[in-house]
């Protein structure tokens, strides 16, 4: 199997462009191509590793975090969490939805984090947006290899 050098898609042998992205495959290019399989980067593996923790984590810490969050707030807070680590396993697994999940998790934390009015919004704003951030620019060099 081999795949494009600039997208990632996986083309022929004999084809002379890349059918999702149009890069023209030269000959001296062939020996270029990735013929083995996915390898995500070692941030991509370090950063995937650390929002698995800081998702787990708090879930271990739950009677001490429930203190903080009124009540009402710890059942969605929870399944928030799960949310986010479902999330981290597509991304894990080759899966855009994991990314397109992660966002859109993002946005309904910043909504319930301004909603419990604990944290400034101004913060929780800047830190989701700087996250989603940090975690394209892992993904980006790899974006062709995601399903």
């Amino acid at each position: 199997m081999k795949f494009c050098k600039e997208c990632g898609y996986e083309i022929s042998k004999e084809s002379k462009f890349c059918k999702k992205c149009g890069t023209k495959i030269r000959e001296e290019k062939i020996k270029e191509i990735h013929t083995n399989i996915k390898q995500r980067p070692t941030f991509l593996n370090v950063l995937l590793a650390l929002m698995l923790i800081g998702t787990i984590l708090p879930l271990l810490i739950i009677p001490s975090i429930s203190q903080l969050i009124p009540s009402q707030y710890v059942t969605f807070y929870i399944l928030l969490m799960g949310a986010y680590f479902i999330c981290i396993y597509g991304l894990y697994n080759w899966k855009k939805w994991g990314f397109y999940g992660y966002i859109g998790i993002s946005i309904i934390s910043f909504i319930l984090n301004v909603s419990m009015n604990i944290i400034n919004p101004a913060f929780v704003l800047v830190s989701s947006f700087i996250g989603v951030l940090i975690l394209w620019w892992a993904m980006k060099s790899v974006w062709g290899f995601f399903e």
